[in-house]
């Protein structure tokens, strides 16, 4: 208990909740005016390098494979701990056609692997699974967990509940 009352207390001291102590118990409430969700998720990628090239691919996934796929960032670039001989990897959910949209993904990751961004070149590493088979890929679960979603779609929210909701 200890644990959830320092973890609190410190929510606190930052000005993320207020905690109203009248009586025996705590009444804590979220300070709303803290809370960001942005519009554009690339933003989420912590090494502000990889920002410019991520958006170029995940434009070009958009305009090649279709706009109703997900996409999600995982491995180093996510973690925020890349360097420059890192790839860029993400994982690509499709409603169908997987075999199609990995020919696709293909031929964008060799497109972008002779573009320059600030004068460097970066290495894009693109899985791409449907809807169907995403929950049964090795390394979805740490995919979806410590990964971070760029684009949303129906398909990767029913991806995300079979393997959270009904332990894929």
């Amino acid at each position: 208990m200890g644990n959830v009352n320092g973890a609190v207390n410190s929510l606190e001291n930052v000005g993320l909740v207020t905690i109203n102590r009248e009586g025996r118990s705590n009444q804590i409430e979220i300070n709303a005016t803290k809370l960001y969700k942005p519009d554009d998720l690339i933003t989420l990628v912590p090494q502000t390098e990889f920002q410019q090239p991520i958006r170029e691919v995940v434009t070009r996934l958009v305009e090649n494979v279709g706009t109703d796929i997900g996409v999600v960032l995982f491995g180093s670039v996510a973690r925020g701990d890349a360097d420059r001989a890192s790839d860029v990897d993400l994982f690509v959910v499709v409603p169908e056609n997987r075999m199609e949209a990995q020919r696709k993904a293909h031929t964008i990751e060799k497109e972008i692997a002779s573009d320059r961004f600030g004068g460097d070149r970066y290495e894009f590493h693109i899985v791409v699974e449907a809807q169907e088979s995403a929950p049964k890929h090795d390394r979805i679960s740490d995919v979806l967990t410590e990964g971070i979603t760029l684009r949303a779609s129906a398909a990767l929210d029913a991806v995300k509940q079979e393997v959270f909701e009904n332990g894929a």
